[in-house]
Order: C-alpha cells, then structure tokens, then sequence
C-alpha cells in the first residue's frame, strides 16, 4: 500500500482518494489486503486518513453526509523528498 500511494501522489506529496471499482482495476489486490495494507501504515504513523464529504452532482450541498470518502495522507516518515531537498537534507 505504501508503494501504490507514493505512486498515485506523484511524489508531490499529494492527497490521494481511490474509486474503489477503479483501485482494484488499477492494482488488481483484494480489499482485505488494502486495509490490512492501511492499517498497518496508520498504526506505524506514516499515513492519516481522513473522512471528505462528496457532493452527488454539482446541485448538491458539498456537506452532503451521505456520501464520503476517505483521503490518504501520508506522514513525513513515508514522504519522499524531492531530489534537491533530499541533498540539503544528506549535506546537513
């Protein structure tokens, strides 16, 4: 799971949001495998997950609670630094 948010954030340190149908096309692993996967990055504190209110169409509230979905934010521990930062980082 690591390897797959690194790489759906782009090295940017972007948030990343999954369509569950379109992650198991993607990455073809099973859902118990991605939340064993996510639960043991959370306990060992190199992602967060939060909970985002999704609006069904542009109409709707943007607080609609009956549609949510969960944003994956990985911690500094798991980042990977840009190639410039990374040196500063390795000359200090």
């Amino acid at each position: 799971m690591l390897l797959i948010l690194l790489a759906e954030q782009g090295g940017e340190g972007k948030d990343v949001w999954f369509s569950t149908s379109v992650f198991h096309q993607r990455y073809r692993i099973s859902h118990q495998t991605r939340a064993t996967g996510t639960a043991e990055l959370v306990k060992n504190g190199l992602l967060r997950i939060e909970r985002q209110s999704v609006a069904r169409d542009q109409k709707s509230d943007v607080f609609d609670p009956r549609r949510m979905r969960n944003i994956y934010k990985l911690q500094s521990p798991a980042l990977v630094l840009p190639a410039s930062q990374a040196r500063e980082t390795a000359l200090s």
